[in-house]
């Protein structure tokens, strides 16, 4: 008995050291497994996720980097509130299904480019200047993300250089939704921001995904051309609602940064979808979406133009479905199209953001000038 208490006196700085290299080389190894595994566009620090996955404990301060800047920069006249995308989860099934931000505010970003990015939502909650929607406008945007322009100021947008190159634009986008989303917006504001054209961006790399799961919500309802929740005329209490809803938000998520407890999020879109279901369900829906909003462009004497937006990460099978079911839809409708095709995004690398998925400033001035260019020729074509 004595040599064996000998033994693991002698040996036992040893065998703690063994013990928490082998604990660190478990977490490394955790953590990069759920690298290759998490969404792409996963929303949360994939390292801070991991980490809680291995030792079961709250996430770090840095997840609350957004509610620390609105809690820095609101004030009881004058709130800061996040760029929200409306998510059914969170609310009572009879609320107004909101498609847009709260109204004369100020709207908190992302933060890809290394800085937050804000601004202020004209009368209807939209990434417009103040009383956009009494000019008539050249062109409409409708789209997501990219369409909004997430995590860059109003000036390195594609709307912002679109209007610096003297075109009146309307920007209707709404970053995370989907092609059911942007018909929903179209069905809802399009009639108030009387256009020319409706420039309809379509994210390849995700767009079955959301449409997945929009299929499933109050959104499916706007596939019947008859539909409409009367946004507009309800605008006030949509309006309150929000407001309400997100300050009620920004509250409990106060409690939880100050327990110690991780943020609740949707962690992605459409995790069920591949390949096979996307050709044989999804691609069809997309088709029908894709006719629903050329009648609603027709309804309001504009023209539809599309732009086929691509991803050089994503899944390239399922841009490339994407991409052959709207270019058929176009083709068939005569439609013109523009398609910025992962070839031409693989070469210019340098238009994204170093930390996640969407443009910088350059990629966003770049594609805007594309699309002005393309506008000013007309016809179909692809980069």
């Amino acid at each position: 008995m004595n040599w064996i208490k000998k033994t693991l006196k002698k040996y036992s700085a040893t065998l703690f050291i063994t013990v928490m290299v082998l604990f660190i080389l478990e977490s490394i190894s955790s953590i990069a497994y759920y690298q290759l595994v998490k969404p792409v566009n996963y929303n949360i620090s994939s390292t801070i996720e991991a980490i809680l996955k291995v030792t079961g404990k709250p996430t770090s301060s840095s997840q609350y980097k957004k509610l620390v800047e609105i809690n820095k920069k609101s004030s009881a006249e004058d709130m800061l509130y996040p760029n929200y995308l409306y998510e059914p989860q969170f609310h009572h099934p009879r609320e107004f299904y909101s498609l847009s931000n709260i109204a004369n505010s100020r709207i908190i970003g992302c933060d890809e480019a290394g800085y937050f990015n804000y601004w202020k939502s004209d009368e209807f909650g939209f990434r417009n200047p103040a009383k956009t929607y009494e000019t008539h406008s050249d062109i409409l945007l409708i789209g997501d993300s990219f369409t909004e322009g997430a995590c860059e100021n109003e000036m390195g947008t594609i709307a912002g250089y679109l209007r610096s190159s003297g075109l009146k634009v309307a920007n209707i986008g709404k970053t995370g939704s989907g092609p059911l989303y942007q018909l929903a917006t179209l069905v809802e504001y399009a009639p108030v921001y009387k256009n020319n054209k409706v420039v309809w961006i379509i994210f390849t790399a995700n767009d079955l995904r959301n449409l997945r799961e929009e299929k499933t919500t109050q959104l499916s309802a706007y596939l019947d051309a008859s539909y409409s929740q009367q946004l507009v005329k309800n605008s006030e209490k949509v309006n309150k609602q929000l407001k309400g809803f997100l300050e009620k938000q920004i509250s409990n998520s106060n409690r939880r940064m100050k327990n110690g407890l991780p943020l609740i999020v949707n962690t992605g879109y459409g995790e069920s979808l591949d390949l096979i279901d996307a050709e044989s369900k999804e691609s069809f829906i997309l088709r029908e979406v894709a006719s629903r909003i050329l009648t609603e462009v027709k309804k309001i004497d504009s023209e539809l133009k599309i732009v086929i937006l691509n991803h050089h990460k994503y899944d390239k099978e399922i841009q490339e479905l994407t991409s052959k079911v709207i270019k058929e839809f176009a083709v068939s409708r005569d439609i013109d199209y523009l398609e910025i095709s992962r070839e031409y995004l693989n070469k210019n690398k340098s238009m994204y953001t170093e930390r996640g998925m969407h443009f910088n400033k350059d990629g966003y001035r770049a594609i805007g000038e594309e699309i002005r260019a393309w506008l000013d020729g007309e016809g179909n074509k692809v980069l």
